[in-house]
């Protein structure tokens, strides 16, 4: 057996906790003891005939505590023993990937991807996949939800889909998160405060908190999915608010809006993303065959003698240059 995880969330890296590493024929016991009962409360039976796999990315936000969970098909319990722990909070599940069936208080739903529903700490209940199942799992305070919900006690049981706005924004807000190695306390603080914003938002913020929800987590998440947006398409010449706005089903003036915020602007954010996926292609032998002219245009440049200029100003060498340094390093090694 080994020793379980510490007990203490509150590293700001959080921690990766894998079935992988475990013998195989004690996976499913350990994943179980170690980690389930551990830090979840919860009873949980395997559905799988082959080995079983689970894996956890957990967060410390300060005030929300957040996992990505994939697993094997299994269920998990939270029994009246268990509830006996005392806490008092609600944990919002988000299905990832594959459907989730979740019972309490006597009523049984489904949620498919994109789809979330609201458990009650307080309560039994259960959830079961009957396939492999990838989630996200909000452990959220009643406290926190009551600052910005008149109706937060009645929370248990209610689901929120994917055609929700606040739900498609939580969703790429902690996909964002996610692929961010590390955050800093105050960073870490925010996100936590903004994750809590849009989950009142989706649920039923009370009037007054949706004014100062919109200047928080809904700017922050929008900020966020406007930026994503912008990565996947950066080797597009054509790269302008007004294209992005059309993808996002916002306007162009609030993309700058969001800019101003941070103080820059769409312009510069695109330039300067183009300009490190060049710096980058310029240090990598696999790129090394690729003429400058098609590293410029891949990186969303359209004009070559601008590209030039630019990237000079911003590294101090030539592109050309910055290359064969790179290749001098490589033939040195």
């Amino acid at each position: 057996m080994i020793a379980p995880p510490p007990k203490s969330l509150a590293q700001p890296d959080g921690f990766v906790f894998s079935t992988n590493d475990l013998p195989e024929k004690d996976r499913f016991a350990i994943w179980c003891e170690a980690f389930l009962r551990h830090y979840m409360a919860l009873e949980s039976e395997s559905h799988t005939d082959g080995p079983y796999f689970g894996r956890m990315q957990f967060r410390n936000y300060h005030r929300v505590a957040i996992g990505a969970l994939d697993g094997s098909a299994g269920r998990f319990t939270r029994t009246r023993q268990l509830i006996t722990d005392g806490e008092d909070s609600f944990m919002l599940l988000v299905s990832r990937g594959g459907d989730v069936h979740v019972r309490q208080h006597g009523v049984e739903t489904t949620i498919g991807q994109g789809g979330g529903i609201v458990l009650d700490s307080t309560r039994p209940f259960s959830v079961t996949g009957r396939d492999f199942v990838k989630s996200w799992a909000l452990k959220l305070s009643r406290r926190d939800l009551s600052l910005l919900m008149p109706n937060h006690d009645d929370l248990g049981g209610r689901t929120i889909g994917v055609d929700n706005p606040a739900a498609r924004l939580l969703m790429g807000y902690l996909d964002q998160a996610a692929a961010t190695a590390t955050m800093g306390d105050q960073l870490s603080r925010m996100f936590g405060e903004h994750v809590l914003d849009l989950v009142a938002l989706g649920f039923g913020a009370s009037r007054d908190a949706r004014e100062t929800i919109s200047q928080g987590g809904v700017r922050a998440a929008r900020l966020s999915a406007v930026k994503a947006d912008v990565l996947a398409n950066i080797s597009h010449p054509g790269l302008t608010p007004n294209v992005v706005a059309l993808r996002q089903g916002i306007s162009a003036r609030y993309i700058r809006k969001l800019f101003d915020s941070e103080g820059t602007n769409f312009t510069a954010f695109v330039h300067g993303l183009r300009l490190q996926r060049a710096h980058r292609m310029l240090n990598d032998l696999r790129y090394a065959g690729l003429k400058i002219s098609v590293i410029a245009f891949e990186a969303g440049f359209g004009d070559l003698s601008y590209f030039n200029r630019t990237f000079r100003r911003a590294y101090g060498v030539s592109p050309s240059d910055m290359r064969a340094e790179m290749l001098r390093r490589e033939k040195d090694r």
